[in-house]
């Protein structure tokens, strides 16, 4: 089974600087999980705990970066990536823009990006393709 992170309907639960970089820690995170592509191929919805590690980052904190997302975009190295893949260690130019429910917007730029869950995923719904 392939899978892939969305970001509309993941939830940020914090945005926190550590070492060089900068980790944004998804209480729920949209994951698509298929046999053929993620998100286009007939398959299922979950939500799952994840963590996005953008290493080298060149990025300003602002407050009250928490909460639902609406929408974002990853480039990696150029290519605009619809859905992110878990896991994912992507190394080269990164940028990145989290587009939150509440108007908010975190843009990043970064060297590097690593993308992990961790503990349960729960199904959420069947999508076709």
């Amino acid at each position: 089974m392939k899978r892939a992170l969305e970001f509309h309907d993941s939830t940020v639960a914090s945005v926190h600087v550590k070492e060089s970089c900068l980790v944004v820690e998804l209480s729920e995170a949209y994951i698509h999980e298929s046999e053929g592509e993620p998100g286009v191929t007939a398959g299922n919805g979950y939500l799952q705990a994840a963590t996005l590690t953008f290493s080298g980052t060149q990025t300003q904190l602002q407050s009250g970066l928490e909460g639902r997302l609406w929408d974002g975009r990853v480039s990696i190295q150029g290519e605009l990536v619809g859905l992110l893949p878990v896991p994912l260690n992507a190394y080269g130019q990164v940028v990145a823009e989290l587009n939150f429910e509440t108007g908010q917007n975190l843009q990043i730029t970064a060297t590097g990006l690593s993308v992990t869950t961790h503990g349960e995923a729960r199904w959420v719904e069947a999508y076709g393709g």
